[in-house]
């Protein structure tokens, strides 16, 4: 069965309403306010000690009130439990300090650097699409092959040496009809056809050298498009560098405010262990003292004892004593008035002298 948990309106309206509110001291009042239920025991204790019947019915209900307000109070009533009377060293009730806690200075502090770690977006490349372009144009870049047809500068050479022979061949024509008067000969058509295929050889050796050249426009290109690729990921790497730092930065505070955390909690630990100690080293003194007390209780409860049972055997002794000399006297006053016919001692036995 639990037990009553009383509050100090309970004490107030009981003492009140048994009309011993008036009676109570000062000490059990505010004894009671600070214990209820040691104010309630105190109170019922007052209630058996108004009903008692007997002196030892009393002296119970007394005793009873004296030992809560000494083990709770640390204090006596008095005789008729309405004084107040300081027990040295009394130890009442164990109450230790309020045990410490641990709270952390920096959970907010923690919690938001934890969030700006998770909600901080993965890295995005700025550069990611020129990148890619710019690898595809080399690695997907045509092996060289050199199409004079499709070459400008050659298209641009062979009209001017194809004009270049036209102009070689009608010269040559027109030298050789003077030396024959205007009239065509072997010569003339063979000088002509000389003077073209010179020009027509002129342009099939500039193939080679243009060729060479276009080669090299080729090989700029890929390295312009080498150069574009290192440029495009050397920026897009240091933007890269960036966003780690800035993370790094990130980890750093957070790491900064979970030592301090653990610093605090350390200190905590050893503020607990030390309160753990305090109050075990307490808490023995205490017992040591309580046990002294109740030892000192026990001792005096006995010297009591003792003096009482003492004080009733002399009280027996006298009074066995009394009723000794009361028949001897007695014994004496019979004779002498059977005897004797002397009733004076019997008279004065019982009181007719």
């Amino acid at each position: 069965m639990g037990t009553t948990t009383y509050t100090y309106d309970d004490f107030m309206k009981k003492a009140t309403d048994s009309g011993l509110w008036d009676s109570m001291s000062d000490a059990d009042k505010a004894l009671a306010e600070k214990n209820p239920n040691a104010g309630m025991s105190i109170l019922q204790y007052r209630l058996d000690y108004s009903k008692a019947t007997t002196d030892e019915a009393k002296a119970l209900a007394h005793e009873g009130a004296e030992r809560i307000r000494k083990q709770y109070g640390g204090y006596s009533g008095g005789v008729n439990g309405s004084g107040y009377y300081l027990q040295d060293a009394s130890p009442s009730s164990y109450v230790s300090e309020d045990t410490p806690t641990y709270e952390s200075t920096y959970a907010d502090q923690i919690k938001s650097a934890l969030d700006t770690i998770a909600n901080r977006e993965d890295y995005q490349s700025s550069y990611g699409q020129q990148i890619q372009d710019a690898l595809a144009r080399i690695t997907q870049a045509d092996p060289f092959s050199y199409d004079a047809a499709s070459d400008p500068l050659f298209q641009s050479y062979a009209k001017q040496y194809r004009r270049e022979g036209e102009r070689a061949t009608a010269d040559a024509l027109g030298s050789a009809a003077t030396l024959t008067g205007g009239i065509p000969s072997s010569y003339a058509m063979t000088a002509a056809n000389q003077a073209g295929n010179y020009y027509a050889t002129q342009l099939s050796d500039k193939v080679p050298a243009l060729a060479e050249a276009a080669y090299g426009r080729y090989r700029d290109q890929q390295t312009q498009n080498q150069n574009t690729l290192e440029t495009l990921m050397g920026l897009d790497n240091a933007d890269y560098q960036k966003y780690i730092d800035a993370l790094g930065f990130d980890y750093d505070d957070l790491n900064m405010l979970l030592s301090l955390d653990e610093s605090d909690y350390e200190r905590f630990k050893n503020e607990l262990a030390q309160y753990n100690t305090d109050r075990d080293f307490n808490y023995e003194q205490w017992l040591d003292e309580l046990y002294y007390q109740s030892d000192q209780a026990e001792i005096a409860q006995n010297q009591k004892n003792y003096e009482e049972e003492l004080a009733l055997t002399q009280q027996e002794a006298a009074a066995d004593a009394n009723q000794t000399a009361y028949e001897n006297e007695l014994t004496k006053a019979l004779y002498a008035a059977e005897y004797l016919g002397d009733y004076s001692l019997l008279k004065k036995l019982l009181g007719r002298s």
